[in-house]
């Protein structure tokens, strides 16, 4: 089901965020540049949804080898993976409903990532080419300081900023130098593109969010060992972040101006007194992140021909009762079932409705009668004539991985209309 796949790549998402900031932490610890981790965890996860059945089939392999205690290492959290009822939003239309929101928000984001590019562009070409300070700069009449263009990025300023002292102007564009040369549009680009092909996924977002930061943090910090004063740095910042006007005409595409308190405290950060403690314990922290990651239910995407779920159900012991995600060939009712009788009553009164009951199918077909639950009735008329005809259904029982018949929990609508009588 798709909910129960975006659940787990949501989780799976999480774990990457989580072993991406700690190994940041780490890496700040000794002095690195921390944008490394946070470009790893946008990557992977915007392909591992892409690449999970490929995995899926790959971990089948290896487990159907010699690689069983490998696979032990790494234990499915099979509770994220359960799938919705179909009365919550699962089922045909539930899937519809989702499938629809997830391309109409995919489609808007897309939207509004492709506006920001033209708009760059535009100011591109409007831009009057110019050396400043011994830098080829393009000057508008406001938009800027920033680098922008993918193929061949380029420094673009306001006009304002030549009535800057040059100490000041030279900060600003060795900042955006530094961008230039480590090709850091490429990667606000990807990021973008990432978060409007999932657009459900929060992880995903908060990861691209502090890739933005991790890529500011690092410049700021290469401006700052060649000499450059905090102070004035720090408010050099300021007044950008008071006249730019990047972040309002293509937002996708810019820093975000939230970050600003974020990147003044970090330059004003002392660096631990023990650097190494604080690079293993948050090395191992980011080490547990990826294992969690790794062992994520969501290389089952839909696609997959074997998942961890049909080899979990066939390596059990026999009796269950087992769910629909469990196993692979899940329990269907046979053609020729009777039907619940429609209640007289209702039936005079024109009273349409529902019973969607939750019981266990036994290996034989049989129906448990004894772990019948009501999990939503229009009427206790319906849900009597429901227990009446239970004991008469046969179903086709659910098999395992190994093709051995087990017992399932079943939920089953009954409907009620006046097409019955």
């Amino acid at each position: 089901m798709i909910a129960s796949w975006m659940l787990a790549t949501a989780f799976f998402t999480a774990c990457a965020a989580l072993a991406a900031w700690a190994a940041e932490r780490a890496l700040r610890a000794v002095g690195r540049a921390g944008r490394g981790p946070w470009i790893v965890a946008c990557a992977a996860a915007i392909a591992w949804p892409l690449l999970a059945p490929l995995a899926s089939r790959v971990a089948g392999a290896l487990r159907d080898g010699s690689h069983a205690a490998t696979a032990a290492a790494l234990p499915a959290l099979r509770i994220i993976a359960h799938p919705l009822p179909a009365w919550i939003g699962g089922g045909a239309r539930g899937e519809t409903v989702l499938a629809a929101l997830w391309m109409t928000a995919s489609l808007l984001l897309s939207a509004r990532l492709l506006r920001s590019l033209r708009v760059l562009r535009h100011a591109q070409r409007r831009a009057h080419e110019q050396v400043l300070d011994g830098v080829s700069v393009l000057v508008t009449p406001a938009l800027g300081p920033a680098a922008v263009g993918t193929r061949h990025p380029r420094i673009i300023v306001p006009r304002w900023l030549f009535d800057l002292e040059a100490p000041l102007r030279a900060d600003v564009l060795r900042h955006e130098e530094e961008h230039c040369r480590a090709r850091d549009p490429w990667i606000i680009l990807g990021a973008a593109l990432g978060t409007a092909l999932f657009p459900w996924n929060p992880a995903l977002w908060w990861i691209s969010r502090r890739l933005h930061l991790a890529l500011e943090e690092d410049c700021d910090a290469r401006v700052l060992r060649t000499g450059a004063s905090v102070e004035r740095y720090g408010k050099l910042l300021v007044l950008i972040a008071h006249r730019q006007s990047v972040t309002r005409r293509a937002p996708v595409m810019a820093a975000s101006n939230s970050h600003l308190e974020r990147r003044i405290l970090a330059m004003h950060a002392p660096r631990p007194a023990r650097p190494v403690l604080h690079l293993v314990a948050f090395g191992t922290l980011a080490l547990a992140a990826v294992a969690i990651a790794c062992s994520s239910p969501v290389a089952d995407a839909p696609g997959s021909t074997t998942t961890a779920s049909d080899r979990a159900a066939a390596n059990a012991p026999a009796g269950g009762p087992y769910f629909e995600f469990q196993i692979s060939n899940p329990a269907s009712p046979r053609a020729g079932n009777p039907v619940p009788h429609y209640p007289d009553s209702l039936a005079a009164a024109h009273v349409s409705g529902a019973v969607i009951g939750q019981f266990v199918v036994n290996a034989d077909g049989t129906v448990d009668t004894t772990t019948f639950k009501v999990l939503k009735s229009s009427a206790p008329e319906f849900t009597i004539a429901v227990r009446q005809v239970l004991p008469s259904w046969r179903y086709n029982p659910a098999r395992a991985g190994n093709g051995a018949p087990v017992r399932q929990v079943v939920q089953q609508p009954f409907l009620f209309s006046e097409k019955m009588k």
